[in-house]
């Protein structure tokens, strides 16, 4: 099966699955985390996490610019993935 199939595939199941559960904040987080782990995993290449993880937080943040202050889970979760 081609890389672009399973891509859509796997981005349509993660997708279903955010709608099943609910799209709050973790839920987002953990599934955007996952499907660029999956991308850069299928493109077979290598990434630098800290700069893709400041990425990610920056589009957060300008998505919602209150998280910062307002959601202990978004810092949690950004720690815990830095190390």
């Amino acid at each position: 099966m081609p890389w672009f199939v399973r891509g859509v595939i796997v981005t349509g199941v993660v997708s279903v699955f955010v709608c099943i559960v609910g799209a709050e904040a973790p839920i987002l987080r953990a599934s955007v985390f996952g499907l660029i782990g999956y991308f850069v995993f299928m493109a077979n290449r290598r990434v630098r996490p800290v700069p893709t993880l400041l990425g990610i937080a920056t589009l957060f943040v300008l998505i919602d610019p209150l998280i910062l202050t307002t959601d202990v889970s978004f810092q949690l979760s950004f720690l815990a993935v830095l190390g």
